[in-house]
């Protein structure tokens, strides 16, 4: 609501630091521009009508819509379980919706990346441009706890769901929510460029995979699960020339994080060795694509990543041992595999996705 708008809420100085920051004049206008977020239209004279615009939805571009089996909860059955859809959208929304009894079709609510503030003005004014709009545009990621293994997601018996989404060129943040409870979704964190140990963070184009790794563990030895991604894009690989000719300053390496408390447990960028960190020696290019994991020996923990980057090369990390490294990271590894860009502007190759992996 317009009232929850204030400078104090998103950390800034004043009133006027804020009408700035949403790219409106004044204090009415920025009234319309977020009851027009909110769905509703407007009359003649700009001022909010209680009534729904004819299309509320904005563009899908990248999001893919997820399906959130919750089994049978309330009145639902394991025959006909409750199925809920998140899918995020240009605008700055995660949305869910109902997918199934007497809400079908109906959203249950959405999330708003206050970070995305100045989307909305220029959703409102659509005006024609060649520069798209981007909000929540990438695919959301599901991880969730059945403590019984009954198929049923049950909040109260303390089962857990948690979605995790980037915004590709939205900007350079990872989110996570905690979605238990389908009609009480709660805020889990948040990840940018100014995290402390994310400063190589890019735009957050890497989709996670959510894993366990050697050594990290709670007290009583249980893996506990992780975060991997890809450092993000520079949009310097934008420009058309040879990928000789730019110099990435983002995006460079992989990030493991903790999936529920969002904090770093293990990363590869070209930052010096500490107890969080390994040195990339030559990962220049910024890594947009999905970190593929591997259990390479049968016991359920990933100890192999493969990842790409956009200089055309393809790198594998060795995750040996049942240890975290140690700061003079002389444990775990990072390989160059392959240098596929060959350096000339039919041969300047540039890896967008993971690369799919087969043991045989």
């Amino acid at each position: 609501t317009p009232g929850n708008i204030t400078a104090a809420a998103h950390g800034l100085a004043d009133d006027q630091a804020l009408l700035d920051f949403y790219g409106v004049a004044d204090r009415s206008e920025l009234d319309r521009t977020i009851n027009w977020a909110a769905g509703y239209s407007e009359a003649d004279d700009g001022s909010a009508v209680d009534t729904s615009r004819g299309w509320l939805l904005a563009d899908i571009l990248h999001s893919q819509p997820l399906v959130v089996n919750y089994g049978a909860r309330g009145n639902f059955t394991n025959e006909n379980p409750e199925l809920r859809i998140l899918v995020g959208t240009n605008a700055g929304f995660l949305h869910m919706f109902h997918n199934g009894g007497t809400d079908a079709g109906q959203e249950a609510w959405a999330f708003f990346a206050r970070e995305l503030g100045p989307v909305l003005h220029q959703r409102k004014l659509d005006a024609p441009t060649s520069q798209h709009v981007y909000g929540i545009d990438s695919p959301p990621v599901l991880y969730t706890v059945d403590l019984n293994r009954d198929g049923t997601i049950d909040a109260t018996a303390g089962d857990k769901a948690y979605v995790y989404f980037g915004l590709r060129r939205g900007g350079r943040i990872l989110y996570a929510l905690d979605i238990s409870d389908p009609d009480d979704p709660r805020f889990l964190w948040k990840l940018d460029n100014s995290s402390p140990g994310f400063a190589e963070l890019g735009y957050t184009w890497s989709v996670p995979t959510v894993t366990r790794i050697p050594g990290y563990a709670d007290n009583n030895g249980v893996a506990r699960p992780v975060l991997v991604f890809g450092g993000g894009y520079d949009p310097v690989k934008d420009g058309s020339g040879l990928v000789s000719d730019t110099t990435d300053t983002m995006g460079r390496g992989i990030f493991v994080v903790d999936a529920i408390s969002g904090a770093l447990v293990w990363s590869i960028t070209p930052g010096a060795d500490s107890a969080s960190n390994l040195q990339g020696i030559g990962l220049d290019h910024s890594v947009p694509g999905s970190v593929t994991v591997m259990d390479s020996n049968g016991d359920t923990l990933s100890d192999r990543f493969y990842f790409a980057d956009t200089g055309g090369n393809i790198w594998r990390v060795d995750l040996p041992g049942n240890q975290l490294p140690t700061a003079s990271q002389d444990s775990w590894w990072l390989l160059k595999l392959a240098d596929l860009n060959g350096g000339t502007a039919a041969t300047d190759r540039r890896f967008f996705n993971g690369p799919d992996v087969v043991p045989t």
